[in-house]
């Protein structure tokens, strides 16, 4: 006999089977034959619950869900002789199978080395074997014409066959354990003359209906409820019916039931017996929206929350749910959270719930991608196969599970991130990371200089290798391993050997158990089952493919798609929590209050999509061939009434609907139609808007806002963060902070949010002793440095004071081409010195071998070898040389048309030196000397005196602005002209006049040419892109001297000068009066004992300068990170920097310095 319960939800159909079963065992609690009920996973625990709190016990009643169903026979009749698939050795046989056949494979062949195929595929072939297809029944008619469908057809009736031949009679998964059950049936005494309950399904598969009408010939009765509000009049269920899903059920059971000659019965159920408000049983009872209704009252137990983002609809429900459980004697477990899709939610809800203190379970598989060890083991094997490259070596190494057991975890982090900083700098991979490699360490980046090595680097060195030596030891023997390996079980034993090696499992002991220390059950809970399920893995994975021999890079691929299949499965860790969970999946136990989250358009009800393999189109052409599979999208739409309607109709005493009027980037949402429904029926339904702070001043408004310490605390820092702009609050946040002040728990909590109000972003000075501390007695300075302070005295602060500094990479910097540059014209000079010729002297092949032979000599020197590291870096090597080769060239050809003699090149200043540094004595009583190294010296010898020129040579093209010398940004050239001229006497033996200071740009220039020209015409064009920028004394017979052709040609190619036919220089030449040159060393002077005295008065403030929106002193500045710097804040300003004409610019300086003499008012 078969029987169908049906009703609406909450009529209580499932209270009618628990009450006949919970009869039935109070009668015969020993003996008797067996109670069976089948419901689906997530409600065995619920049914086996309220069996357990009424009987007390339950010796011949068992809670079945088909997986355990088709077990249990399987294990009573013996059918379990083949291996047992889960859901990695699933992953783990589709790709062999699809490796297999990818050859043959005409529209999945690209597709099928995509991540996510696997996962796809899989899903559709159990799709499938729940319909009870075969391979053979989607074979393609071969003879039809091409189609893109037949194509697909083609390729999987390919993997489907391919895949039974290597699964049918050699393993089992769920779908074939029921397919096999369904043989073994009939041999089985477990359910003879049994009472079967079926409840909590709206939809059977195929395959799960034969297992039941199989179990039907041999139990004594079945009973199955639906939830439906009557018996179907007719045979064809109506799309358009909310009760669609069930009542489709209904018919082919009831069909296959005439069909087999099975009599039944149908006993129904009057509505409401769940409901304690009149305004959910009516919402209940009337849920065709179509038809028009008269208007109800909610009752006020239907509420509608309208929020104006998600996380602001998640606090809103986490108040009021504090808010019910406080007031109306409600226990976490009263309420259920629904959402159709959980994933924009779920983190929001995990940190929002977390911080109201609120109990929560939510009902959902999450992958175990993330998890350190999945992530240990692809790393590792991602490691091995690309050659110990940085990424996935270090992607390993921070999982925490190759530190040593008895090593505090934080301590060797530091290890782990000083060991990637070296491999960063140095470019380390492959071979290098063998055991018996010994690493050096030296903190120079180039080895220009020979040096020694440091007690301090020899503590580094020694320390690095032995962090090396402990994690590439399990990884270098792995890798042996592996090679070594015969077939996938000896790669299998290996993997898990290394894991034993790095002591994984010990570790995850720990981990699970310092976790449930501090009371996080399921982080705790995930910690103990990825062992197993890894495990797992490498068993089905020997399973699958034991015998078979593959490479690291197939065994990789292949743990791939196992791994990526693992998930926590999560069971309720208590009693007492909010009940999170998907409305297709839920099966809720006695629920108070339902709160329908995410009511918004495209969400509920569920927007259909082809997110498979299969379109819509295709589906219906499968369906065309008489081959059913599981629903469409269009199918699934169908469903979504039913879905709304079991979500709807959850709850005892109270609904609420929310939704976000915006998603986390800002975007508009729109609500569902399920809201103006809602408000069309129901007129007086409570409508609340919520937004992000508490606004206005109405008492009652505010306490809705005051839920819990920690949220509390901080919307009180919002409140007087209004009163201190003004504006009113309510007198209920003064007794909040009078109450949190008493609180003792939460002191800290509220100082924090307090500080916020009279926080701003500045830096704060530092103390004239502790300035000494950091900067010395006697200080001795760049005028980089001194640049650097008037462009954000915050970024000195952070380099020269806290010695902050960015990680080296290995990789080719401009700084890198500009010291090969200067070791290149260094050495080249220095050869010049020591054969006793010059620049104007030296023949052009000369020249060119020694510079050839100069810069091979030192490439190997730059940047730790890097310029012979890959085929890339040679190319460049080459293209480094050849500007090099143009630059000598054009350095020669330029001395040969000037008076002035180069006297040396990398010319060092200061303390120690030969040219000293002027001493600039300071407000706390210390002095500041300048020290630095000027690129190159020139000097010319006339019988009216020697002349000096200053050159800095650039890797780009730069000009000197006196406007930046002015403000301090851009002092070097003319401080280290004022050095030359002003320290030649104790330099030289001489005392010298200013020739000029200029800057020369190593490049190789290409030019822009309309028409064809001469080799003559083509190498001048050239030699004039390399004419020095810059500045020089206005004398003629000085600019005469740097360019001899000046007075002949009238104007120069080599300096920024052009003569007038009066012999007077034209209006574009860079020329400078010595009186404004008098001028400019004055103001020097004052400028850097000025930047001085403020350095050492502790000024630390966050002032970047901004020249006129063009150039701002952030722009390339590595602290951003840790200055915060926002200058839409009020307290952050940008300090302005006026673009000046030279002109007067040096006006400026002139009147600043006779300002200082007190010669001006």
């Amino acid at each position: 006999m078969f029987t169908f319960y049906v009703g609406r939800s909450g009529s209580g159909k499932s209270t009618a089977l628990v009450e006949r079963a919970v009869e039935m065992l109070q009668a015969n609690p020993k003996s008797g034959k067996p109670l069976m009920f089948i419901v689906p996973e997530q409600m065995t625990f619920q049914i086996e619950d309220q069996l357990a709190r009424k009987v007390g016990g339950m010796t011949r009643a068992h809670v079945l869900s088909f997986s355990r169903l088709a077990y249990r026979v399987l294990q009573e009749v013996g059918g379990f002789t083949r291996d047992r698939l889960h859901k990695p050795g699933m992953h783990m046989l589709l790709k062999k199978v699809i490796e297999k056949t990818k050859p043959e494979l005409r529209v999945f062949q690209k597709a099928a080395s995509t991540n996510g195929f696997i996962e796809e595929m899989e899903r559709l072939l159990t799709e499938m074997r729940r319909q009870a297809l075969t391979a053979e029944l989607i074979k393609p008619n071969e003879d039809a014409n091409r189609t893109a469908f037949i194509d697909k057809q083609h390729d999987l009736h390919l993997i489907f066959q391919e895949f039974e031949n290597q699964f049918d009679g050699v393993y089992l998964n769920q779908e074939e354990m029921l397919k096999l059950a369904l043989v073994y049936l009939p041999q089985s005494e477990l359910f003879k003359e049994a009472t079967v309950f079926i409840d909590g399904f709206h939809d059977v598969s195929q395959q799960e209906q034969n297992v039941l009408f199989e179990l039907l010939n041999q139990v004594n009765e079945m009973t199955m409820a639906l939830t439906l509000p009557k018996e179907p009049a007719t045979m064809e269920a109506n799309e358009l019916d909310r009760f669609y899903l069930p009542t489709k059920t209904f018919i082919q059971f009831a069909e296959r039931l005439k069909q087999q000659h099975v009599p039944f019965e149908s006993v129904g159920f009057l509505p409401g017996k769940r409901y304690r408000a009149s305004g959910v049983a009516l919402i209940e009872q009337n849920q065709d929206y179509r038809k028009k209704s008269s208007k109800e009252s909610s009752d006020g137990s239907i509420e509608i929350v309208e929020a104006v983002n998600r996380r602001v609809e998640i606090e809103a429900v986490a108040r009021s749910i504090r808010e019910k459980v406080r007031v109306n004697d409600l226990r976490y477990k009263d309420f259920a959270l629904l959402l159709r899709d959980i994933s924009p939610y779920e983190d929001l809800i995990k940190q929002i719930f977390k911080r109201y203190e609120i109990a929560f379970f939510l009902d959902d598989t999450r992958t175990m991608m993330h998890h350190p060890v999945v992530e240990l083991i692809r790393s590792s094997l991602e490691s091995i196969i690309q050659n110990y490259r940085y990424e996935p070596v270090f992607r390993a190494l921070k999982t925490d599970l190759f530190n040593p057991l008895d090593v505090h975890t934080q301590v060797y982090r530091e290890r782990i991130d000083e060991l990637e900083n070296y491999v960063l700098a140095t470019g380390i991979y492959g071979k290098k990371w063998r055991v018996d490699e010994h690493w050096s360490y030296s903190r120079s980046r180039h080895a220009l200089e020979s040096r020694v090595q440091t007690d301090q680097e020899r503590d580094i060195e020694e320390r690095l290798n032995d962090t090396k030596i402990t994690v590439a030891t399990p990884l270098v023997t792995l890798e042996k391993r592996l090679k070594k390996s015969e077939n996938v079980e000896g790669m299998c034993k290996a993997l898990y050997q290394f894991l034993l090696d790095v002591n994984v499992d010990q570790k995850l002991e720990r981990l699970s158990a310092s976790a449930s220390e501090r009371g996080d059950l399921e982080q705790s809970s995930e910690h103990d089952q990825v062992w197993s399920n890894v495990i797992e893995v490498l068993e089905q994975f020997v399973d699958v493919s034991g015998t078979e021999k593959m490479s690291v890079k197939e065994f990789a691929n292949m743990m791939d798609a196992g791994l990526e299949s693992m998930s926590f499965r999560l069971v309720p860790p208590a009693l007492d929590q909010v009940t999170i969970a998907d409305m297709e999946r839920s099966r809720l136990p006695d629920i108070e209050v339902t709160y329908i989250i995410g009511c918004n358009e495209g969400v509920i009800p569920k927007r259909p999509q082809d997110d498979g393999l299969l379109t819509e189109a295709e589906r219906t052409q499968f369906e065309s061939l008489g081959v059913t599979l599981g629903p469409s999208a269009t199918n699934r739409l169908w469903h979504e009434p039913f879905y709304i309607y079991m979500a709807e109709a959850s709850p005892k005493s109270q609904l609420l609907f929310t939704y976000a009027l915006a998603d986390e980037e800002g975007s508009s949402l729109l609500p569902s139609s399920l809201i103006r429904q809602v408000k069309e029926r129901f007129p007086d339904v409570k409508h609340e808007l919520v937004e992000h702070e508490a606004n206005g001043v109405a008492f009652e408004t505010q306490l809705q806002h005051i839920a819990h310490p920690t949220q509390v605390i901080e919307d009180l820092a919002r409140q007087f963060q209004k009163y201190k702009h003004g504006e009113e609050i309510s007198i209920a946040w003064y007794d909040v902070y009078h109450w949190l002040l008493d609180a003792k728990a939460y002191e800290a909590q509220l100082r924090t949010a307090l500080d916020s109000l009279t926080y701003k972003n500045e830096a704060v000075p530092i103390s004239e002793t502790l300035t000494n501390q950091l900067y010395g007695e006697q200080i001795e300075a760049s005028v980089s440095r001194m640049e650097l302070f008037e462009q954000c005295a915050f970024r000195h602060f952070s380099q020269y004071g806290l010695q902050l500094r960015d990680r080296e990479v290995f990789r080719l910097e401009a700084f890198d081409i500009g010291e090969l540059f200067h070791a290149a014209l260094k050495e080249i000079s220095d050869y010049l010195k020591a054969t006793n010729q010059s620049w104007k002297t030296i023949r052009a092949d000369e020249c060119r071998d020694i510079t050839q032979k100069s810069v091979e000599r030192l490439l190997p020197k730059i940047q730790r070898n890097i310029l012979e590291s890959t085929n890339h870096f040679r190319y460049v090597s080459q293209k480094l040389l050849a500007i090099v080769q143009t630059v000598t060239q054009t350095l020669r050809q330029q001395a040969q048309l000037s008076n002035f003699e180069t006297i040396d090149l990398e010319v060092q200043f200061g303390k120690g030196t030969s040219l000293p540094s002027p001493v600039y004595p300071l407000n706390n009583g210390t002095n500041m000397l300048l020290r630095g190294r000027i690129d190159r010296v020139d000097r010319s010898e006339t019988e009216s005196g020697s002349f000096l020129q200053v050159i800095d040579y650039k890797s780009s093209k730069k000009t000197l602005s006196f406007s930046d010398v002015l403000h301090g940004i851009s002092l070097q050239m003319p401080v280290y002209l004022d050095i030359v001229v002003n320290g030649s006497k104790s330099w030289l033996g001489i005392e010298a006049d200013v020739g000029g200071m200029f800057y020369f740009h190593i490049h190789n220039p290409v030019i822009d040419i309309a028409e064809s020209i001469d080799d003559e015409t083509l190498h001048l064009e050239r030699f004039k892109q390399h004419k020095l920028s810059g500045w020089l004394q206005k004398d003629p017979t000085i600019a005469s001297l740097m360019d001899e052709t000046l007075p002949e040609y009238g104007k120069s190619h080599v300096v920024p000068a052009t003569l007038k036919k009066d012999g007077g220089f034209h209006s574009n030449s860079k020329v400078i009066e010595k009186e404004q040159l008098q001028a400019m060393h004055e103001f020097l002077n004052d400028k850097i004992t000025e930047i001085g005295n403020e350095m050492t008065s502790g000024k630390t403030a966050i002032d970047p300068y901004n020249k006129n929106q063009e150039q701002i002193a952030c722009t390339y500045c590595p602290f951003n990170s840790v200055c915060q710097f926002d200058p839409t804040l009020p307290d952050n300003e940008y300090k302005p920097v006026m673009s000046l004409s030279d002109k007067d610019a040096l006006s400026l300086m002139v009147e600043r310095v006779k300002k200082n003499r007190g010669e001006t008012n």
